[in-house]
Formats: structure tokens, sequence, C-alpha cells
């Protein structure tokens, strides 16, 4: 029979694996965020909205999400965007997701837009006029 001493080992080990891998889990649009614009998402970002079609039996998926995020790093942005191989588009994508994200916009109008093309992948990230907001579309086929 087992002792108390290795008893109370074997649970506090579980619990900490626990812990572990709840608070290393990343918010999947974190994950979408960070495939799309090749940037970390910063600490201090709110999500808005945001939507993930169901992945389909080859992996492919559409997400989409509206982010409230620091002027410095809305900023900043586009330019890191241009560097990774986006180029600027005159009129947003008229995928699913994203006319479900532009209901939440409210009076905000996008300034601009950037996509990127990829194969079977589509990139795409909004700018609004409010200056910290953001609209990231993600979509593979």
């Amino acid at each position: 029979m087992e002792n108390l001493e290795d008893y109370l080992l074997k649970k506090i080990i579980f619990a900490l694996l626990i812990i572990f891998c709840v608070s290393s889990c990343k918010d999947p649009f974190e994950k979408d965020f960070k495939e799309v614009t090749g940037e970390n998402l910063p600490n201090d970002a709110l999500f808005i909205f945001k939507e993930e079609s169901a992945t389909d039996f080859h992996g492919d998926f559409g997400s989409v999400s509206l982010i409230k995020v620091k002027k410095v790093f809305y900023e900043k942005l586009p330019n890191k965007l241009l560097q990774n191989g986006f180029v600027q588009d005159t009129i947003g994508p008229l995928l699913t997701e994203f006319k479900k994200a532009s209901l939440h916009i409210n009076t905000n109008k996008i300034n601009y837009n950037y996509k990127f093309e990829k194969r079977n992948l589509y990139y795409y990230v909004g700018f609004l006029n409010d200056k910290e907001s953001i609209i990231v579309v993600r979509s593979s086929w």
C-alpha cells in the first residue's frame, strides 16, 4: 500500500501539471493574430468580437477578430505587415467572417486594408478610423 507522502507527492505533481497546461494554453485567436501578422498580440489588447468557423476534415477554417490595441501598436503594425509581405488593398474581404465582424464596428469606418494571399491561405488586417481597432481575418480552403 502506498504511504501518505507518495500519495501527496503524486497529487501535487498532478495539480502542477494541470496548472501548467491551463496557464500555457493560448487563446486560439492570439495564435491566429501571430500567424496572420507575424507579431505577438500585446498583453493589453482587448477582443471586442471573435468568431471561428468549424475546422473541416482538411484542417481548414476561418477566423475573424475585432481587437482594440494601444495607438502606438496600431500605428506601427502597417509597416510590419508590409515587411511581412502584405499589400495594401482598396477593399476589404467579402468573406462571411468579415461581414460578421463589421457588424461590431459601430460608427467606425475602415481606414485602410492589408491583405496577404498564398496558395490556400488568405490573411487580412483592416484598420479602423478610431486609431485603436483592427479587424484580423484568417481563412484557408
